[in-house]
């Protein structure tokens, strides 16, 4: 009795190879936008020390006359004390989106937290964006965080 076994592998290496091959040169090139669409990224750090248990900052982005933010992406770091956690609130206008940042590791004393998240909330020109981040169970030594918001800007309705 003869086997094929060789013969199926040699050819699942040349499907698999040739779908990487496909797959690589469908990702070699930049993503395309819409030309009416330009992408816009915004940032904010917060910072807390004890005994702080939520921190917030509010800012108004400078977006360009004429143009509104979509926001379409949040993603973030948080760094707590160890055994802390947190949580994120992002305020767009009247709207609100909840996050809560997975743990990722410990460095000595300080445990580290990242958010992404896939997001949509047109931001109307002049409106204000908030983040409230909030730690717990306990509010000892130092906390920080750095969270970006990004999209795109369309013409304003």
């Amino acid at each position: 009795m003869q086997s094929h076994q060789g013969g199926l592998l040699k050819v699942a290496g040349v499907v698999i190879c040739g779908l990487l091959l496909s797959s690589h040169s469908a990702f070699s090139a930049p993503p395309k936008v819409a030309p009416e669409e330009t992408p816009f990224t915004i940032g904010v750090q917060v910072a807390m020390d004890s005994p702080d248990t939520q921190v917030v900052d509010s800012f108004t982005p400078a977006i360009p006359v004429g143009k509104q933010f979509v926001a379409q992406y949040v993603n973030g770091r948080a760094v707590l004390p160890n055994d802390q956690v947190s949580r994120f609130i992002v305020f767009i206008g009247g709207r609100q989106l909840h996050f809560a940042p997975t743990f990722v590791g410990r460095d000595f004393t300080l445990d580290n937290f990242m958010l992404s998240e896939s997001i949509y909330m047109p931001h109307a020109p002049g409106e204000q964006i908030r983040l409230s981040m909030t730690r717990f169970p306990g509010n000892s030594g130092t906390a920080s965080a750095s969270v970006t918001i990004s999209g795109y800007l369309v013409d304003a309705p």
